[in-house]
């Protein structure tokens, strides 16, 4: 199987140009602004941008209370970077039990899942990877939805929390007024660090479950990307439709309003060539949030960050 990690696009940016811009401007709110509008109008809802979507979570977890007295679900085989915020601030378990306290509702890549618990206020949809063409699926079971723009716009950071409770737009902006402008400087350049290799610059990890602030480079690469947002979504959908045109898919649940980043393949089910160019990893294929029902797929990327050469060379390899 091959080395290169390419479930989500690559990050863009201009390191001489962001490297100029180390320090938080004057006109930071302004920004923020500007990128919180962008998304309110995209999803109908209030929007609010985080460092990161571990960040995003994290807010929301300060938001609803949430303490080592509680107990929160998530999927198996979910990202460390979920475990590690939900161990910040309570229980994590990959065991649902009626009368838990808050859910993590994962549509892994971008495929729409359905769960157990009843009452969207103990759901939190986690749609870091989700690319949404429409508003329709956003916020249809929970109270709370986040999105990653790394994962979607191919940004070196941000993470949106989309609701439309009217109190968090005040715990937000309280959650900046106290956060620590050299924390915010400090994150960006140890995530900068780690896109350019540097092992010292994973170190970020450890401290992003209270870092609530964008800081200069990372709001300038954001807005700089904000046009991937409608460009993801076309290139996508078109390489689904030239997929689906070549082979037999029905056991993938497509939507028309929440698009995936990559394909996961049943390898029984297709033909498959130069097997050692494609990733593996595990996927629930039940669509089930709280099913142990996991299966080795094999990926076929769709997002933006894949090329057109890329992409048809993974295509020349499936019947």
């Amino acid at each position: 199987m091959t080395n290169r990690d390419y479930q989500w696009p690559e990050f863009h940016f201009r390191l001489a140009s962001l490297a100029k811009k180390s320090q938080l401007p004057s006109g930071v709110e302004s920004q923020i602004d500007k990128i919180e509008s962008f998304f309110n109008i995209k999803f109908n809802a209030r929007c609010f941008v985080f460092p990161s979507a571990r960040s995003a979570l994290s807010a929301i977890f300060q938001f609803k209370g949430l303490s080592r007295r509680h107990t929160i679900f998530a999927p198996k085989w979910s990202s460390h970077c979920v475990w590690d915020a939900i161990s910040r601030y309570a229980n994590p378990t990959c065991t649902f039990v009626p009368g838990i306290d808050m859910v993590l509702l994962v549509h892994k890549w971008g495929y729409t899942y359905k769960t157990k618990c009843h009452g969207p206020s103990k759901i939190i949809s986690d749609s870091v990877d989700s690319v949404f063409s429409s508003s329709n699926e956003v916020l249809e079971n929970s109270s709370f939805e986040i999105i990653s723009l790394s994962k979607t716009l191919g940004a070196f950071c941000g993470g949106l929390v989309v609701c439309h409770d009217p109190n968090f737009a005040n715990f937000a902006r309280q959650l900046r007024t106290i956060a620590s402008v050299d924390l915010a400087s400090a994150q960006e350049h140890k995530k900068l660090a780690e896109v350019n290799n540097d092992a010292n610059g994973s170190i970020w990890h450890s401290l992003e479950y209270k870092n609530f602030l964008l800081g200069a480079m990372g709001l300038e690469n954001i807005l700089n990307n904000l046009e991937n947002f409608t460009l993801a979504a076309n290139s996508i959908s078109s390489r689904i439709d030239r997929l689906t045109k070549k082979i037999k898919l029905d056991y993938l649940p497509f939507s028309n309003s929440r698009l995936p980043c990559v394909l996961p393949l049943l390898e029984n089910k297709h033909k498959i060539r130069n097997k050692e160019m494609f990733m593996q990893r595990q996927f629930n294929f039940s669509f089930q949030n709280e099913e142990d029902q996991f299966s080795e797929a094999l990926l076929i990327p769709v997002h933006l960050g894949i090329s057109d050469d890329a992409f048809n060379a993974f295509l020349s390899n499936i019947e």
